[in-house]
């Protein structure tokens, strides 16, 4: 697994500490680094650095894929990353549980944080819980959150059934009163 690190400008950015599955390496001044030798699986990459806050990505490797080019930039606002907890196709009739991760990249506070979740045709709701404070309603498909310091992140659960046969598109839409933008993912 490689990759490079850039600011929101576009400059390399050296210093960068990478870590995957507790195996762990420093961006070089072009702003590169690899960390070699990963079996088939999933893994997450996390980056850290003083003064930036990035998220969170997943890194898949098999089906004779075994190097993966990942580019990552400093967050700068709210973000939000879906993420599911199996890569495997979802059939007809079984169920899929994804994890949000809402990380604060911004220099704010950022208050009134809401997620509102929108189904997918064909799926119905089992389970929708705020991991880190807050609250959700299973009703309104709507997550209340915590205030978001700068760095600060909140996580949410949620598990769908899924009743179709065509692929499914999740949309979750993400506010806040510092960073009104609506921010989807799907």
């Amino acid at each position: 697994v490689f990759g490079t690190i850039k600011n929101e400008s576009g400059e390399p950015l050296a210093g960068v500490a990478i870590e995957i599955n507790m195996k762990t390496t420093t961006t070089d001044a072009a702003g590169n680094w690899e960390i070699p030798k990963f079996m088939e699986g999933e893994y997450t990459l996390t980056a850290s650095k003083d003064g930036y806050v990035f998220a969170p990505q997943k890194v898949a490797l098999g089906n004779e894929v075994y190097r993966q080019p990942v580019e990552m930039k400093p967050l700068s606002s709210l973000a939000l990353v879906a993420v599911p907890h199996t890569w495997k196709e979802i059939r007809q009739g079984e169920d899929l549980t994804y994890t949000f991760s809402i990380l604060n990249g911004g220099a704010k506070t950022a208050t009134g944080v809401t997620l509102t979740e929108v189904l997918p045709t064909g799926t119905t709701m089992v389970a929708l819980k705020s991991l880190d404070g807050g609250s959700c309603d299973l009703g309104t498909l709507i997550c209340q959150l915590p205030n978001l310091t700068p760095g600060a992140r909140a996580t949410i659960e949620l598990t769908l059934h899924n009743d179709q046969t065509e692929t499914l598109k999740n949309v979750a839409t993400l506010t806040s009163n510092e960073y009104p933008e609506d921010i989807q993912t799907s």
